[in-house]
């Protein structure tokens, strides 16, 4: 039951190896998962803090809850960006406000269809939400699964996992508008976020070789058009993206 350790682990390996970006901590983790061979993650010793505060480690688990445990105990710089919502009139008092390594909650509104509109979505709420500018990677949780009569739905709405435009600003300047693109997706198969299997799919960049891999626990990762188990779009549930 470590396939949501690993989907996790290795989207934090698609990022720069880079003490800026990735921080001490999270440098020193992904460089012993790179290099340690065929093992258990858990079994390096370079994982131990990563475990501490966190609950039933040998049984399956939320994906997206445990990067938002890693990504508030690592506290890598890159995520250490402020989101932040206001009224409708730049300059007006601050609504909410919080930090990119809580992830970005994206609802998934009737007639979506590809990520930019989960972005207005959530950039068009009562007050308007915003990243900040100096932001370069940001992972977005789509909100697939809810309680309904107490027990859990999944929807499997299907979302391309295109190019997107984001609004950023800071407090008191007029807002801009940054470019990311999808890097790689977590990926779930199965009813809800405590079962089923988690895999990741590894998306390229413009002008990169354009076939897309999608890993799978033990096993070398596969081109998706040889995965007929897997659809993107109906599965994609935590999306880290790169600006572009």
């Amino acid at each position: 039951n470590d396939c949501y350790l690993n989907s996790v682990m290795i989207c934090f390996c698609r990022l720069p190896a880079d003490p800026a970006v990735l921080g001490d901590a999270l440098s020193s983790l992904t460089a012993a998962a790179l290099t340690a061979g065929e093992c258990e993650l858990r079994s390096l010793p370079a994982f131990a803090p990563l475990l501490v505060g966190w609950t039933q480690a040998r049984t399956q688990q939320d994906a997206a809850e445990f990067l938002q445990h890693a990504l508030q105990t690592l506290r890598p710089p890159a995520f250490q960006v402020p989101w932040f919502s206001r009224w409708f009139v730049p300059g007006e008092e601050l609504r909410d406000r919080g930090l990119l390594s809580a992830g970005l909650h994206m609802s998934l509104p009737r007639g979506a269809t590809q990520l930019q509109d989960l972005v207005d979505e959530w950039h068009g709420q009562a007050s308007l939400h915003y990243v900040d500018p100096s932001g370069t990677w940001l992972f977005l949780q789509l909100e697939r699964y809810e309680r309904r009569g107490g027990r859990i739905c999944k929807n499997t709405q299907s979302i391309r996992l295109d190019r997107f435009f984001i609004p950023a600003c800071r407090p008191g300047e007029e807002e801009v508008a940054l470019t990311f693109e999808p890097n790689a997706a977590i990926l779930h198969q199965g009813d809800t976020p405590f079962s089923g299997h988690y895999r990741v799919a590894l998306l390229p960049s413009a002008g990169q070789d354009p076939t897309i891999l999608v890993t799978n626990d033990g096993i070398q990762a596969a081109p998706l058009a040889d995965c007929a188990d897997i659809d993107l779009a109906e599965q994609a549930y935590v999306v880290l993206c790169k600006r572009c």
